[in-house]
């Protein structure tokens, strides 16, 4: 395993894929979720005696179209014309002694997932009443060895389980950073496959790479997981702490004047953008007391502003207006 893996990696896969038989259950009409696990099958295949592999065909009956996406985009088999290749090859990869561990582990803290099923069906009849003609994927959950944390195909979305076993779990400290760490919490599970279906489906579109359009696309994403977890804290949606929402929530007017006094707004400098949208131990460009993710954070609010002043604008509107000056003008934001 590489050090310092990164915490939110996604595969977004056109694939085509049929429905599997271990996965999601539909009920339109508030969508009712059974995840597949994968994670389980995979470690029940993996604890046979090779007679006995050669001899199960569950794992590649079952989950046949994960399965394929697995071994080409999460744990790449150079191998796969076969079942017996397919299966040597995971023989081979999950026969590091740190791995098999953590899979052990996983699947320890990972017995009972019904309160998780629970929370991901009322989220996606959230999704699903909001943004019609989208298809509600099949969800899973696989191990990855810390690799890709979420992987997104043709109406396939599966967590990689084994990144969620709470910010204090020991082999996490030798891989991540503690910023990183932070939401590698088994609460988190519900929202960041939440936050993979938004992402895979709506992907950032924008004419141009500037910092108000990246502020303003990952503020739709927040907004529309607020609205979909109305109980959980803005804190938690951001991954703050209660004191870093605070933080922004006081300096918000010295934080816009700064944005906008540095000329930063719309500026095109990726490792600028960076800076102020993904994870960090703080928002480099405000102040070494800042929480990380600030731009994020603003684009949130200025998404907020522009749903009040604009009631008729739905939800499927506002994720399909990639004009985000537009957005801006509109909101009236002006802290």
């Amino acid at each position: 395993m590489k050090k310092r893996l990164s915490l939110f990696l996604f595969i977004f896969l056109a694939a085509s894929c049929k429905k599997d038989s271990g996965a999601i259950n539909y009920v339109y009409e508030g969508v009712s979720v059974k995840v597949g696990r994968f994670d389980v099958a995979l470690m029940d295949y993996l604890s046979q005696s090779p007679d006995e592999r050669n001899n199960d065909t569950s794992l590649f009956k079952d989950y046949s179209q994960f399965l394929k996406l697995y071994t080409e985009h999460v744990v790449p088999l150079e191998n796969t014309h076969s079942k017996q290749e397919v299966g040597k090859g995971l023989v081979s990869f999950f026969s590091d002694p740190t791995l098999f561990y953590l899979y052990k582990d996983t699947e320890s803290k990972f017995t009972d997932i019904s309160h998780i099923e629970k929370e991901v069906s009322s989220a996606f009849s959230f999704l699903s009443a909001n943004l019609p003609g989208t298809p509600i994927p099949e969800i899973y959950f696989h191990v990855s060895g810390l690799n890709q944390n979420v992987v997104a195909g043709d109406r396939i979305l599966s967590l990689s389980i084994d990144k969620y076993l709470g910010s204090n779990y020991p082999l996490y400290g030798k891989y991540f950073y503690e910023y990183q760490r932070n939401d590698m919490r088994p609460e988190r599970v519900t929202l960041d496959l939440a936050m993979g279906f938004l992402l895979s489906e709506f992907p950032y579109t924008g004419n141009e790479e500037v910092l108000v359009n990246k502020m303003i696309y990952w503020g739709k994403i927040k907004y529309i997981l607020s609205k979909a977890f109305p109980e959980k804290e803005n804190s938690f949606i951001m991954g703050y702490t209660p004191e870093q929402l605070n933080w922004c929530v006081n300096n918000q007017s010295d934080i816009w004047r700064k944005i906008v006094g540095k000329k930063n707004l719309y500026s095109n400098d990726r490792l600028l953008i960076a800076k102020y949208t993904e994870p960090a131990p703080h928002t480099a460009p405000l102040s070494n007391d800042s929480p990380p993710q600030v731009g994020v954070w603003v684009g949130w609010q200025i998404v907020e502003r522009y749903m009040i002043n604009n009631p008729a604008v739905t939800i499927t509107m506002l994720l399909q207006n990639d004009n985000y000056v537009e957005i801006l003008k509109k909101s009236k934001y002006r802290p």
